[in-house]
């Protein structure tokens, strides 16, 4: 089994398995900016890492600054899904699927399978923010672990995480 992961500016991160892209981290393409405008990305992103980034089947999204869920980066993603932590009102995910995007919003400390010997947990937290934490199975059984705390500091899993971590 071969694991890459492709690491893409600000917080775009792409998990590849077996030369297939399977999931990326909080998608912002350089042609779209921030803030009304005011932020972009510090560089281009290369022509293959977009042609992975199109080719995903899933896409989480830490939290809801324009950084990290950017609408015109996303828009060149719809025939994937959109993976959200669960938070309270569930007013973003509702407002993607208004727009035709397939969301899930996965509770928080619970595994996810997301294809073969890969799985997935959310952890959320009460400032709306949450991390990501990719278990990653060879043909042998041995496991890895990849956490992606993104900007939540581990506040409020944090012992959590690192107690978790250490089976790895």
């Amino acid at each position: 089994m071969s694991i890459k992961l492709h690491t893409c500016g600000n917080a775009t991160l792409i998990l590849e398995k077996n030369n297939q892209p399977i999931l990326a981290t909080d998608p912002w393409l350089d042609n779209h900016t921030a803030y009304f405008g005011s932020w972009c990305t510090s560089h281009k992103i290369s022509k293959f890492h977009l042609d992975l980034l199109h080719k995903c089947k899933f896409y989480w999204i830490s939290h809801f600054h324009p950084d990290h869920l950017n609408l015109g980066s996303l828009r060149h993603c719809k025939n994937s899904t959109i993976l959200l932590a669960q938070h309270y009102g569930a007013r973003v995910e509702n407002d993607l699927r208004r727009i035709g995007f397939k969301v899930i919003s996965l509770p928080s400390r619970k595994w996810i399978d997301i294809g073969q010997h890969t799985r997935i947990m959310i952890f959320n937290n009460e400032l709306q923010d949450s991390a990501l934490l990719i278990e990653l199975k060879d043909d042998n059984s041995n496991k890895s672990l990849i956490i992606n705390l993104n900007d939540t500091g581990g506040i409020g899993f944090e012992k959590e995480v690192a107690s978790l971590s250490r089976k790895y």
